[in-house]
């Protein structure tokens, strides 16, 4: 007479391990008989009758229910992974955002006074060679005077 137990899946799948294990080895002279009452069998052939029995009923639907458990959790990882993916994203928009205002923002400081310089330098190189030569004297005559103060 079978009896019907509750056990946790890995105590199913030791057991039922454990029982085709055991009906690997029955001969197969026993296995010719159509005789499956349980006083008449073997260990064996009684591991072969629960085999045949519990897999359809009983393993396979905790198999099944594994995988869509097992389905489940990759699911929800690759939401996870694609959640942080947006987060990574956002992180990183935001921050080149940052970086390229404050770059701008240096440009728009630092820049306008050295175009100043710049375009004063060629203002001077653009006027007459007697002009410049004046204005040379001009700076020259300034420096010393600053050399000769300090």
């Amino acid at each position: 007479m079978w009896v019907a137990q509750r056990m946790a899946f890995w105590e199913t799948v030791s057991a039922f391990t454990r029982r085709m294990e055991t009906a690997s080895t029955v001969p197969m002279s026993e296995m010719q008989s159509p005789s499956f009452v349980l006083s008449e069998l073997s260990v064996e052939k009684r591991n072969v009758a629960y085999i045949f029995e519990n897999t359809l009923r009983y393993i396979t639907p905790e198999f099944h229910e594994l995988r869509s458990l097992y389905g489940n959790e990759v699911h929800n990882f690759a939401n996870l992974i694609s959640v942080i993916s947006i987060i990574n994203c956002s992180i990183n928009l935001s921050l080149l955002v940052c970086v390229g205002v404050y770059v701008i923002f240096v440009l728009w400081v630092r820049v306008q006074p050295l175009n100043h310089l710049y375009v004063n330098c060629l203002m001077i190189l653009s006027l007459p060679r007697t002009v410049q030569k004046q204005v040379y004297k001009f700076y020259a005559k300034e420096e010393e005077e600053l050399e000769i103060q300090a």
